[in-house]
C-alpha cells in the first residue's frame, strides 16, 4: 500500500525536491562564509557542483517526462472526443433520415385508412345491390388493404424501436465523453455542447404520437393527455437541457409503450 502510494506521488515529489535542493544551494552560496569555504575546498566545490547538477538533471528529466505524458493524455482525450463527435454526427444524420421515414409511413397509413373506408362504403353498396361479383372483388381489395396497413404499422413499431436505440446510443456516447473529461470544466463544456447539438428528441415525440393510437384500451382523451405530457417533457428537455439519464428514460418509456402496443395488437409482433 505504502509502496503504491510512493510510486504514485514520486513523479510529483522529485521535481519539487530538485527545485528545493537547488534553491537551498543558492541560499547557502549566498552566505559569504559558506561560499568562501566551498570555494577554497576543491573537493567540496566539485561535490557541491555535482550535487546541484544531479538534482538539476533529475528534476529536468522528471518534468519533461510528465509534460510528455500530459501532452499524450491531452491528445488521446482530444481523439476520443473527436471520435465521439463523429459518432454523434452519424447518429444525428441517421435520426434525421428516420424522421423522414416516420413521416412517410404515417402518410402511408393515412392513405390506406382512406382507401379502406372507401372500400367499406363500396362493399356496403355492393351487398345491398346483391352484386356478388363486385362484393367478392371488394373483399379481396379490403384484404389486401388491411394487409398493407398491418405492414405499415409494423414499420411504425420498427421505427419506434430504432428511435429508442438511437437515444440509448447517444446517451452512451455522451456518458463516455463525460467520463473521459479531465476536469469539471471540461465536463461542463461537453454537457453544453451536447445540449446544443440538436438531439433527436422530436423523434421520440413523433414515435409516441404514432404509437398511442394503436392502444385500443386508451380513449382519445387519454391518448391526448399522455401525448401532451410527453410533449411537455421533451420540450422541457429541449429548452432547459437534458443529459444521458433523461435520454435513457425516454428510451425506457418508448420501449415500454412498444410492448403495450404489441400486447394489444399481437399481429404486429409477427
Amino acid at each position: 500500500m505504502l509502496w503504491t502510494r510512493f510510486k504514485e506521488w514520486l513523479p510529483f515529489f522529485i521535481p519539487a525536491l530538485s527545485n528545493f535542493v537547488l534553491v537551498l544551494a543558492g541560499i547557502w552560496m549566498s552566505l559569504p562564509d559558506f561560499a568562501t569555504s566551498v570555494e577554497k575546498n576543491r573537493m567540496a566545490k566539485r561535490g557541491f557542483g555535482a550535487l546541484c547538477l544531479v538534482f538539476g538533471i533529475v528534476g529536468l528529466i522528471y518534468e519533461a517526462t510528465e509534460r510528455h505524458h500530459a501532452e499524450q493524455s491531452s491528445q488521446e482525450l482530444f481523439q476520443e472526443v473527436k471520435s465521439g463527435l463523429d459518432k454523434t454526427d452519424v447518429e444525428l444524420r441517421k435520426t434525421d433520415t428516420l424522421l423522414d421515414k416516420m413521416s412517410t409511413v404515417e402518410t402511408g397509413v393515412s392513405l390506406v385508412d382512406a382507401n379502406i373506408n372507401k372500400l367499406n362504403g363500396q362493399l356496403s353498396v355492393a351487398i345491398k345491390a346483391r352484386d356478388t361479383v363486385r362484393e367478392a372483388q371488394l373483399k379481396k381489395e379490403l384484404l389486401d388493404a388491411n394487409a398493407a396497413k398491418t405492414a405499415l404499422l409494423k414499420q411504425v413499431i420498427s421505427n419506434a424501436k430504432l428511435v429508442a436505440g438511437r437515444l440509448r446510443d447517444l446517451a452512451r456516447i455522451w456518458s463516455e465523453e463525460e467520463a473521459h473529461a479531465k476536469d469539471d470544466k471540461e465536463r461542463d463544456r461537453i454537457h453544453g455542447r451536447w445540449n446544443t447539438s440538436g438531439l433527436p428528441l422530436g423523434n421520440a415525440f413523433e414515435a409516441t404520437r404514432q404509437l398511442l393510437p394503436l392502444l385500443p384500451e386508451m380513449s382519445s382523451s387519454d391518448q391526448l393527455k399522455e401525448l401532451q405530457l410527453q410533449e411537455m417533457k421533451i420540450q422541457g428537455q429541449g429548452f432547459g437541457g437534458t443529459g444521458p439519464e433523461p435520454l435513457k428514460e425516454d428510451a425506457d418509456y418508448l420501449e415500454a409503450l412498444i410492448k403495450r402496443v404489441i400486447a394489444a395488437n399481437p399481429e404486429l409482433a409477427k
